[in-house]
């Protein structure tokens, strides 16, 4: 992968909806929150592994998904003002979010051209489902060199039609 790391972290956008709040299915409002997500490669085992280990920490977290970003900062090792995750991800699944398309392929670079999908994070991926799943990536300019965007588009396309056939592979295969 192109960070070289087996120990990854993003933000992702949540509903924000624990159901340990008393009352929470009777609130009205958006309570939409952006959270760290963290995932662990490891040293050993399959990738179907690791993401079924990943999958089963992210439903143990589901009841802190409320919690503010400064609350999370506190609970962590981090100094000040230090940034937890320098990217977000945003998986865009309410009916109508994204393009009609059927195209098998439907990836775009968006830069600073994208009304309403400014973010505090130096890059952002925006995912709407679909017929084919449309990707989205939005940058702060000078966050990230000109190609590099394009590029990261293209080793996210590349890697996304690599990983059906590799969930039994070893998850070092996906650090290098």
């Amino acid at each position: 992968g192109r960070t070289r790391r087996s120990d990854v972290a993003f933000a992702a956008t949540v509903s924000g909806r624990p159901p340990g709040i008393p009352g929470i299915e009777r609130m009205v409002g958006c309570f939409i929150n952006t959270v760290p997500i963290r995932i662990r490669l490891g040293e050993t085992g399959t990738l179907r592994d690791c993401l079924v280990r990943h999958q089963e920490d992210r439903a143990e977290q589901a009841e802190f998904e409320h919690c503010s970003a400064g609350q999370i900062h506190g609970w962590s090792e981090l100094r000040p003002g230090e940034m937890i995750c320098q990217s977000l991800l945003v998986y865009e699944n309410l009916r109508g979010s994204g393009p009609e398309t059927t195209e098998p392929r439907a990836v775009s670079e968006a830069g600073r051209r994208v009304r309403g999908a400014r973010t505090g994070y130096p890059v952002t991926l925006l995912v709407s489902p679909g017929a084919a799943p449309h990707l989205r990536i939005v940058y702060q300019p000078g966050a990230v060199s000109g190609t590099t965007p394009r590029e990261l588009m293209v080793e996210l396309e590349r890697l996304a039609l690599r990983l059906p056939d590799q969930l039994d592979g070893s998850t070092a295969d996906w650090c290098d």
